[in-house]
């Protein structure tokens, strides 16, 4: 199985352990993970503001960061993604940023691994897999 992880999900992994356990099987059975390049933008901005906001140290942060990217096995070039993504916002009416992540999980027959529950409604309603079961408190 090919699984795309999108930003949410990642840190919600890092930082989470009840998320974490939620997404370790699908993560566990996926022979490849995949993101766009976008994911290392986003993920450096989500952790800058934890680290920002006084929620984590600066090396915690790093530490997450690093860890968060470890996650992926493949980034992939935004460019060729822009069109599709581009039009899926449109019909969405969603941020393009998210829809970088369902083109590349529909172009790879992938399964998407979010922690966003708005996305992932959209996500099954344009036929693309996902996974996700809320972690138990």
């Amino acid at each position: 199985m090919t699984a795309v992880l999108d930003t949410s999900a990642a840190v919600r992994v890092v930082l989470d352990p009840g998320a974490a356990a939620a997404f370790s099987i699908p993560l566990g059975q996926a022979g490849r993970v995949l993101a766009p390049e976008l994911m290392i933008a986003e993920l450096t901005n989500v952790f800058w503001k934890y680290l920002h906001g006084g929620y984590l140290s600066r090396r915690a942060s790093e530490r997450g960061l690093e860890t968060a990217l470890q996650l992926v096995d493949e980034f992939a070039p935004v460019g060729p993604l822009r069109l599709e993504a581009f039009d899926l916002a449109a019909l969405t009416r969603r941020p393009a940023y998210d829809m970088f992540f369902l083109v590349l999980a529909r172009r790879n027959g992938a399964v998407l691994l979010t922690a966003d529950d708005s996305l992932r409604d959209h996500v099954r309603r344009l036929g693309i897999r996902t996974e996700w079961k809320e972690p138990e408190s």
